[in-house]
């Protein structure tokens, strides 16, 4: 599963491996077609810019599902806000199963990688199942669909670039998450990609520094589930709308979905 909470800083954590400002702005659209004074809103994840943006919009029912009440805590002293909101601590394919037709909409960022490859249908069907009739699910996914990069193509582009913030989280994006390196094992387990870079790279001080870099972005010993098919939603969702993510590195690689029930 993925660990967030192993990383040092989420200040140091940037988009597109959190929401954006185009991302909130699409959701916030579609958050603004409801009434906002019953409108019932769950979060997979404790995702700030997601608590902070329904805050704002005023929405009474913010239901937030994370595995680790520690993370939670942590997440809430990035927030803006600190308005009330229901913590359901536990796995989501166990909690999600106690709100059946419960949501209006229901928000994921990133969060398919979680889930192993033969959970993922029970997932979704939780997920369905769920939000009421109607209910919308607007979920950000790495899909890759476009083809992964190779060592060369990474090296090409990072050997010519400085170790800012910026150029740091890209290559954490490229390199872990898009590379040719899960490939091998049709997932991403941070420890060995490390491992094979820091071997790819033993003779090129630039990368390495990027690959010692990156460790405050993408820690390791995670594992992601990436890499071996595309996300499939079960039936009873729709896709209404899909957006790419522009101006990202995650560009035609990354999708914002929005499916309804």
């Amino acid at each position: 599963m993925k660990i967030w909470s192993k990383t040092s800083d989420w200040d140091l954590v940037l988009p597109p491996s959190r929401p954006n400002d185009f991302q909130l702005g699409l959701i916030r659209n579609m958050l603004l077609r409801y009434d906002l004074s019953t409108i019932r809103v769950g979060i997979l994840g404790s995702t700030p810019e997601f608590r902070d943006l329904l805050c704002e919009l005023n929405i009474k029912t913010i239901v937030v599902f994370d595995k680790s009440i520690d993370f939670y805590k942590k997440m809430s002293d990035y927030r803006i806000y600190d308005n009330q909101e229901i913590f359901v601590n536990g796995n989501w394919l166990d909690t999600l199963s106690q709100y059946s037709g419960y949501f209006d909409v229901l928000l994921s960022d990133l969060t398919a990688g979680n889930i192993p490859y033969d959970e993922r249908k029970k997932f979704h069907t939780l997920i369905a199942n769920s939000l009421k009739n109607s209910g919308v699910f607007i979920d950000k996914c790495l899909t890759n669909e476009n083809g992964l990069l190779s060592l060369e193509e990474i090296e090409r582009k990072y050997n010519n670039l400085s170790t800012n913030l910026v150029n740091v989280n890209n290559f954490s994006c490229e390199a872990i998450f898009c590379s040719e390196l899960q490939k091998e094992n049709g997932i991403i387990d941070t420890t060995k990609i490390y491992e094979k870079l820091r071997n790819k790279f033993m003779n090129n001080k630039r990368i390495l520094k990027f690959i010692e870099l990156a460790h405050f972005i993408t820690p390791e010993n995670c594992v992601w589930y990436y890499g071996k098919d595309k996300i499939d939603y079960v039936t009873g969702l729709s896709l209404v709308q899909k957006n790419d993510l522009p101006e990202t590195v995650y560009y035609n690689r990354a999708w914002l979905f929005f499916w309804k029930k």
